[in-house]
């Protein structure tokens, strides 16, 4: 049975005639305890502006959403972003400004498409997300020349240690254009 936060729940059966009296009432009467499973709708989004300078840092803002839809508290939540390739790493931290458990390290400088060391950033949230309720990450990253005049596409996605009742909805990308520097000589 969904919902809830997991706390047993009892069904308690009393069986009587409106004809024939008992005499021993309390043998008509019973309870069965049963599980009560929590279940979360986890979703994701990420921000971050559609231009943006090279050689400038560029924050992406990673929103994990446990969705108000009367479920569960959602508890064990993480996301997981793959940086683009040519992108300087500098920092990813949870809402409580604490490090992100697995990042690549500061002035790391991103490669490959697939995740690997160099790329790929893994936040977990502390406690637990209550329903209708949010926590978000922030990915800081300086894009390279090597990317200049491209469009940078960054993914993301969340994951929940409680059963999830829509994966559909558990992953986002954002696109970047990467153009020039503005410079000012004096």
């Amino acid at each position: 049975i969904p919902g809830g936060n997991g706390t047993p729940r009892t069904n308690d059966v009393l069986a009587f005639s409106t004809v024939t009296p008992d005499p021993i009432r309390q043998s008509s009467r019973d309870s069965v305890d049963y599980p009560f499973e929590p279940r979360v709708d986890m979703t994701v989004s990420k921000s971050a502006p559609a231009e943006s300078a090279v050689g400038v840092d560029l924050t992406y803002q990673v929103t994990a959403v446990n969705e108000e839809n009367g479920l569960s508290t959602a508890q064990g939540v993480s996301i997981t972003d793959i940086l683009p390739p040519d992108l300087t790493f500098i920092s990813a931290t949870l809402p409580n400004g604490a490090p992100c458990g697995t990042a690549p390290a500061e002035g790391t400088v991103t490669a490959g498409a697939t995740a690997n060391a160099t790329n790929t950033v893994v936040c977990n949230f502390p406690g637990t997300i209550a329903n209708g309720a949010t926590q978000v990450a922030t990915i800081v990253v300086r894009p390279n020349f090597a990317n200049l005049g491209e469009t940078i596409i960054n993914q993301t996605t969340v994951a929940a240690g409680t059963i999830e009742t829509d994966l559909t909805n558990n992953d986002d990308t954002v696109e970047t254009l990467l153009t020039a520097p503005d410079v000012d000589l004096l």
